[in-house]
């Protein structure tokens, strides 16, 4: 009878620390990666021993950078670190090295080391942010990086240049590893932060609004749903104060807020809350002055607030807590296009009596085909009155072939009854879009244009960097 000598038990990763000593180790399993053209931006005899010892002992002195080593097995099997960026206006940034040695690929081992590195960032106060670059021609180490949170945030041209005289591209990717720190940038500008709807003046909250908000927070009748008591001047103060930080100290909550002002003479109308945190992401809430409400000022500020997180902060997803009772609330929740998704039993107690919340949610639609990142080709045209059956027939042959070509993504189209129209088709690449145009029917096309339908027309190529959309309230309830 054969023994079976495979043992899986045993077959795990362990991480540690570098140490100088295991800078040749690295360095010749880098060299090894190197050979491979595109793998690596250094060549092989660019990749120095004494290199990986200083870099090592370097990071093992600092607070803000960290050097570590897989092991499978016993056997080392990659290694990886963060190099906090050196000037002080960008210390808060670490870039990202990542190797798997060769004959270790497939085992989890880069997903093991990166998932360290990013849980050790989370713990450093003075790192917020992690970097890196990547080859497009890399497309596994890309999809490593989108499922633990990257997002592509550039792309850099003909960054890599191989001994063949071809190029490949690099994209420069990011996490915030303080997941509000993201919005950073938005939200300490007043001038994205002032909201003004058709009858309303959405101003970011200050303390100084507390003197004004005061005596409407003393209506008892607003907290029958919220369990809480009326504020007190100096509470209320103190309230406006913190949020008007709009971030957690540790850069993992944000709180926007707006006292909501007539724009015709000047009167609060009430308050308005969008936070984020890591577990539930965005929410929004409202309180309305009794005198205001039913009048429609809830749902005016709520959809204003929500094209701005769609449009400024790209916000896809909002939630809301609403308590069961509060039918005017819920009712306005499925105005919004809102849909509930849980249920909370006993959510709040409050002065002896239990409540129950419902979850809803809204999520912001996009176009499941296409990417973080694509391309628009812009059509408008000034058509002529020749052959108006023969161009239809030509324009849906069109349609019917770029459908079918690799990279289409899609496709919106309008004529005016004078004649002047536009199209925007949607594609992956600006090969794609290459392509179609050299296609022979669409060729045949394209002369047909400008020598029967068309007096004139214009091409414009452009790269979509991030899309959103608005959905107003339906007619329903």
């Amino acid at each position: 009878m054969k023994r079976n000598m495979s043992n899986t038990s045993s077959n795990h990763i362990t991480i540690r620390d570098a140490k100088v000593e295991d800078a040749p180790l690295l360095a010749g399993a880098e060299r090894l990666i190197a050979e491979t053209p595109g793998l690596l931006a250094s060549r092989p005899h660019e990749l120095k021993d004494e290199a990986f010892r200083n870099k090592i002992e370097h990071l093992s002195k600092i607070s803000n950078g960290k050097y570590i080593v897989s092991e499978f097995n016993g056997r080392v099997s990659g290694h990886a670190l963060l190099d906090p960026m050196g000037l002080e206006a960008i210390k808060h940034v670490v870039r990202l090295t990542i190797a798997v040695h060769p004959g270790f690929q497939g085992q989890g081992i880069g997903e093991a080391m990166l998932t360290h590195l990013i849980q050790w960032a989370k713990t450093v106060p003075d790192i917020e942010k992690i970097e890196l670059n990547v080859r497009t021609i890399n497309p596994r180490a890309i999809s490593l990086y989108e499922k633990l949170g990257f997002e592509v945030e550039g792309r850099i041209r003909n960054r890599m240049r191989f001994s063949n005289g071809t190029y490949a591209d690099d994209l420069e990717m990011g996490l915030f590893v303080k997941a509000a720190k993201r919005f950073a940038s938005v939200i300490s500008d007043d001038t994205h932060l002032r909201l003004e709807t058709t009858r309303l003046i959405l101003e970011p909250t200050l303390e100084s609004h507390a003197e004004l908000m005061f005596p409407i927070l003393q209506d008892d009748s607003l907290y029958f749903f919220i369990p809480q008591n009326p504020p007190t001047l100096d509470e209320l103060k103190n309230r406006y104060k913190i949020w008007s930080r709009r971030m957690s100290p540790d850069g993992s909550e944000v709180w926007l807020n707006w006292v909501a002002r007539h724009r015709s003479n000047g009167e609060c109308v009430g308050q308005f809350q969008a936070g984020f945190d890591e577990k539930n992401g965005f929410s929004v809430a409202y309180t309305i002055a009794k005198p205001h409400q039913r009048q429609g000022y809830a749902s005016e500020g709520l959809e204003h607030i929500i094209q701005f997180l769609h449009a400024k902060m790209n916000v896809q997803s909002i939630k809301a807590w609403v308590d069961t009772r509060n039918e005017p609330s819920i009712c306005l929740m499925k105005r919004l296009g809102f849909k509930q998704v849980d249920f909370i039993q006993d959510a709040d107690e409050f002065k002896g009596t239990k409540s129950d919340e419902f979850v809803f949610e809204l999520v912001q639609p996009s176009a499941p085909a296409f990417k973080k990142e694509y391309y628009a080709v812009i059509f408008s045209s000034q058509r002529n009155s020749a052959e108006a059956h023969e161009y239809e027939r030509m324009a849906n042959r069109m349609l019917e072939l770029a459908k079918n070509q690799e990279g289409f993504l899609g496709v919106e189209s309008s004529r005016g009854t004078d004649g002047s129209g536009i199209t925007i088709s949607y594609w992956k690449t600006e090969d794609s879009i290459l392509r179609w145009k050299s296609h022979s029917e669409h060729l045949i096309a394209q002369k047909l244009g400008k020598s029967k339908w068309y007096q004139s027309f214009k091409t414009r190529i452009c790269k979509v960097e991030r899309e959103y959309e608005f959905r107003g309230k339906s007619d329903e309830g």
